[in-house]
């Protein structure tokens, strides 16, 4: 990857009205490793996705905000809207999705891949109750890509192993406007926020209706040798095959945040429950491509099944004052450990659902990781140095990521990064393998990273 990026980021404030606004332009180099990756894609009739997965020019924030009254603010606008205590995996950050096509899951700072959408944002003071209620709503304008997570399904450089070079939107097209879930539909949500009477604890209540943001296929595929039609979710998929669909999905949560002086440490926690979810069945299913009986294995390609999810985070940040002694450093690391879960309920081995669309390994009851970080500190803050660990607690999959900030006067900061990949099982070589054993974690497989980011600031 060669990437530079202009960000121009502005506010001007008029009295108690706030205007922000937020640009950013983007432009890649096709280094040989891309152009390959790219000219494979067009062979075999996909498209150039360059240009359209990694080039940008967009007003990515633009939005006003000003005090209606003493006790009600509002922000008004394309803006971001993080709701939730997780690093990795979100449970509660359901409000916008994230672009990961030009950028990994694993970038830190995810403000700079998170979809900003235009919301009105409303939050009223209960200063009576030491709380806070905030109202969202979403009128579904800039619909499309930009408000659903962004995979790199074009065969790019962050596809899934096995899918280098393939572009998976061929037979699969995008739909997002289908009868089930259109990206242009309103969506709303509100979120209470508030304080443990004399206990140092901050909690929220929430509810969100929007879309699973998860790519999901719809399909009408034929089961080989009987032949059974999957039945379509929603509306028909245009070319009688499949596609790629973002359904309504609602979202019931609450978040918690501890302070424990005692322990130098905060205990943070998210818990949500999705009734209805949507996931992709069919491990080993046989899609009709041809007279019968000409078919091909397309895991996932079986149809949509719903079941209803719990998905929990519990974790800790740490100030690690060990690190003063062991390490050195000039004031106290920050250590934090996160275990999140994902709970289908009334799960059955023989409803087949896949982990995920395109790979053979069915879903288990409980998806279950574990991941850490270290942060140290040296030279003031100028010098920090990372380490990170995601583990997937039953297959073993890990994914390790070491980090090093360095900030040169006021102006340069040079972060470098490296990420190795390490998946337990056999994974995915190409688009035909279906005995592959791919999980989320080993996604990236053969695809380990190294980064060098160099950022001027003006």
């Amino acid at each position: 990857m060669m990437r530079s990026v202009v960000k121009l980021d502005g506010d001007i404030n008029f009295g108690k009205v706030k205007l922000k606004a937020v640009g950013r332009f983007s432009s890649e180099h096709k280094t040989p490793y891309l152009r390959r990756l790219e000219n494979a894609a067009i062979a075999q009739g996909g498209r150039a996705f360059v240009n359209d997965q990694y080039n940008e020019a967009e007003i990515r924030e633009f939005y006003a905000a000003f005090p209606l009254t003493e006790r009600i603010k509002v922000q008004l606008g394309k803006q971001q809207m993080p709701w939730g205590e997780a690093d990795f995996f979100h449970a509660t950050d359901v409000v916008q999705g994230y672009d990961t096509r030009w950028r990994s899951t694993l970038e830190r700072e995810n403000e700079e891949t998170r979809n900003p959408t235009w919301l009105a944002n409303i939050e009223i003071a209960f200063p009576e109750v030491d709380g806070n209620l905030q109202l969202i709503y979403g009128p579904g304008w800039g619909s499309g890509r930009k408000v659903v997570n962004n995979i790199d399904l074009a065969g790019g450089r962050f596809a899934g192993t096995g899918y280098h070079g393939v572009d998976s939107t061929l037979f699969t097209p995008y739909n997002y406007h289908q009868s089930s879930g259109d990206t242009s539909d309103d969506t709303w949500g509100f979120r209470w926020t508030g304080n443990a009477p004399g206990r140092a604890i901050s909690y929220s209540l929430l509810y969100y209706h929007g879309l699973n943001y998860d790519p999901i296929v719809n399909s009408v595929a034929t089961d080989f040798p009987s032949f059974k039609s999957a039945k379509a979710y929603g509306q028909v998929p245009a070319n009688n095959f499949g596609e790629i669909i973002y359904p309504r999905m609602d979202t019931y949560g609450a978040t918690f945040n501890a302070d424990l002086p005692d322990i130098d440490t905060v205990l943070r926690g998210e818990l949500a429950y999705q009734p209805k979810h949507q996931y992709n069945i069919g491990s080993s299913f046989c899609a009709l491509v041809g007279p019968p009986p000409a078919c091909a294995v397309v895991p996932g390609i079986g149809g949509i099944l719903e079941k209803s999810t719990v998905r929990m985070m519990l974790g800790f940040d740490n100030t690690a004052k060990w690190t003063q002694s062991v390490f050195g450093t000039a004031r106290p690391g920050l250590w934090t450990l996160e275990v999140f879960d994902r709970w289908i309920t009334g799960f059955k081995d023989s409803d087949d659902i896949v982990e995920l669309f395109g790979y053979s390994a069915k879903a288990r009851e409980h998806q279950t990781f574990l991941t850490s970080t270290l942060t140290l500190n040296y030279l003031n803050d100028r010098l920090k140095p990372s380490l990170a660990l995601l583990w997937d607690t039953h297959y073993g999959d890990t994914i390790w990521v070491g980090g090093l900030d360095y900030a040169i006067g006021d102006k340069w900061r040079i972060y470098s990064e490296i990420s190795l990949n390490f998946p337990r099982g056999p994974t995915k070589k190409s688009a035909n393998d279906i005995t592959d054993r791919t999980h989320l974690l080993s996604t990236g497989a053969d695809n380990s990273q190294l980064l060098i980011r160099a950022t001027y600031q003006f």
